[in-house]
């Protein structure tokens, strides 16, 4: 079985989400006995799209008689990634023309949970032909790090030893949530809270990054897009992580891998992914939140982080890549 994974960036995108997500479906295919090419002229039996750009390839994939399968819904918000088009009135965002075109031409569509598979089922992709497929988490990437390794982040943030930490998960488009991180952080003030947020561009701070940055807590920080080695490092050492909204769900994987205990402001609508009260805490308003963070620090919430982590582990590269390949060899008729 040859296969052929592919993603890229638009021209001064930053590599975040869907470039992960292409890293995890290598990553897990190379624990099988799948072959990896890079080129349509290694004839692949499958060639694996990430991007809704990518339409012209599927098209040439298929002169060289590939199957196509296409991940979809994993990382909206990125332009080059993004299947779904500018919210209307209502708040529904419909999916881009362009990509339903690309979807409807696809052997098989791969979303990660249900709410997304009923997004493209009320566009017209037949059911049939959509699967919920997690993205995968490699857990022994936050398994085992050595001090020096667990440490990487207070070097690059200038943070004391023994200084507590928090990671905020948010998108720096929902203005909305900021006046809540302002109260939130003013009632953590023993903590360093570090917001994380997608932004187009890596090269400079957006000037909404940069006033947010102005205006906000002392004991917050905005970045945008981390280097690996310190998110890891981050994500480990966190007291807790906390997630702002809806987020995709490469990142709470991510989290739930790390043991980091995670709270939930309002009601993500995660489908199964987050269980309140089983694996992550929801608190509906910030002094609930604030309550709940504190009763951690007492000691509560252990089974949690436990079952979290269980979950991440039941989601690991190594079943995905079983997955996967079982899927590739019935689509391409290798079975």
């Amino acid at each position: 079985m040859k296969a052929l994974v592919r993603y890229q960036a638009g021209k001064g995108e930053p590599p975040y989400l869907a470039v992960r997500l292409r890293k995890n479906v290598k990553g897990a295919l190379e624990s099988t006995d799948a072959q990896l090419v890079d080129s349509l002229d290694a004839s692949p039996s499958i060639v694996h799209l990430i991007s809704p750009e990518d339409g012209p390839f599927l098209e040439k994939a298929r002169e060289y008689g590939a199957k196509v399968v296409v991940s979809a819904l994993y990382a909206e918000g990125e332009p080059s990634a993004s299947y779904l088009g500018d919210k209307e009135e209502d708040g529904f965002r419909p999916v881009k023309p362009r990509a339903l075109r690309m979807l409807r031409h696809a052997d098989a569509v791969f979303v990660p949970g249900l709410k997304e598979k009923g997004v493209l089922v009320d566009s017209g992709i037949p059911s049939s032909k959509i699967e919920i497929l997690s993205p995968g988490v490699n857990v022994s990437r936050f398994e085992g790090l050595d001090p020096v390794e667990r440490d990487v982040f207070r070097q690059y943030f200038n943070i004391r030893d023994g200084e507590k930490v928090a990671v905020v998960f948010g998108d720096y488009e929902n203005g909305k949530i900021f006046k809540t991180l302002e109260e939130i952080a003013s009632n953590l003030l023993s903590f360093r809270l570090i917001f994380i947020g997608y932004e187009k561009h890596r090269a400079f701070m957006s000037s909404r990054r940069r006033r947010i940055s102005r205006r906000g807590p002392k004991n917050m920080r905005f970045e945008a897009i981390l280097e690996d080695d310190v998110f890891r490092s981050l994500l480990r050492s966190a007291s807790f992580a906390l997630f702002m909204g809806e987020a995709p769900r490469i990142l709470a994987l991510e989290a739930m891998a790390s043991k980091t205990p995670i709270f939930l402001y309002k009601d993500p609508g995660y489908g199964t992914q987050f269980r309140p009260g089983e694996n992550a805490i929801l608190a509906e308003t910030p002094p609930a939140l604030i309550k709940a963070v504190e009763s951690r620090l007492a000691g509560d919430y252990d089974s949690l982080v436990e079952l979290a982590y269980r979950l991440a582990r039941v989601e690991s590269l190594l079943d995905l890549g079983k997955r996967l390949l079982m899927r590739y060899r019935q689509i391409a008729g290798e079975e």
